[in-house]
């Protein structure tokens, strides 16, 4: 969630006593109602060390929290094991890259003035494979999935396009859900 909302659940649930919130791509700690909301940034350059002490919990207070921000820097040593294990895996996945999926007769419009903002042959497409996969027969996707940004050339399809423009594999969730309400959940989108 957003930082505005992880707010929102702090001030509103007593029942919580420490936030580790996402999406944001800033670090920070805050400490709201007794509770402390954590961001600890994006892309790997920082992390968290949270230190929970329940001593104080068997008396009926809050856990005591420490936080200590860790900047990654080159003072810490890269793990051989999990640097043998990313290596491989690494190379497993950059093999399969350029494997082709199949062939556009034109260009695939995935930027985001307007994938984010209109229909488009890519996101078309996208759901048109979601229909397929599914047998659903209708699809409501959130055009935040499509993370490209451009205009994809006709010809071979490969899964290093799949993967640029879809890098983060969202769930897929059927429901079944009766003409009416669709009709009705569909009017009040905002737009």
């Amino acid at each position: 969630m957003r930082t505005p909302n992880d707010v929102k659940l702090a001030e509103n649930c007593d029942e919580i006593d420490l936030i580790l919130g996402g999406h944001d791509h800033v670090y920070e700690q805050k400490l709201i109602n007794g509770k402390y909301v954590i961001k600890s940034g994006t892309d790997f350059r920082q992390f968290s060390k949270i230190v929970i002490n329940f001593e104080k919990a068997k008396n009926g207070l809050r856990p005591e929290v420490s936080i200590e921000e860790m900047n990654v820097t080159a003072q810490y040593q890269e793990d051989p094991g999990l640097s043998e294990k990313l290596e491989k895996y690494t190379n497993i996945i950059q093999s399969k890259m350029d494997d082709v999926l199949g062939c556009f007769a034109v260009p695939l419009d995935g930027r985001f003035t307007s994938i984010r903002t209109s229909e488009s042959n890519l996101g078309n497409w996208v759901c048109d494979v979601i229909l397929s996969a599914t047998g659903a027969d209708l699809v409501i996707l959130n055009s935040g999935t499509f993370r490209s940004d451009q205009v994809h050339p006709a010809g071979d399809f490969t899964m290093r396009d799949l993967t640029n423009i879809i890098p983060m594999r969202d769930p897929l969730v059927v429901l079944k859900v009766t003409g009416k309400h669709s009709t009705h959940k569909n009017t009040h989108i905002p737009k």
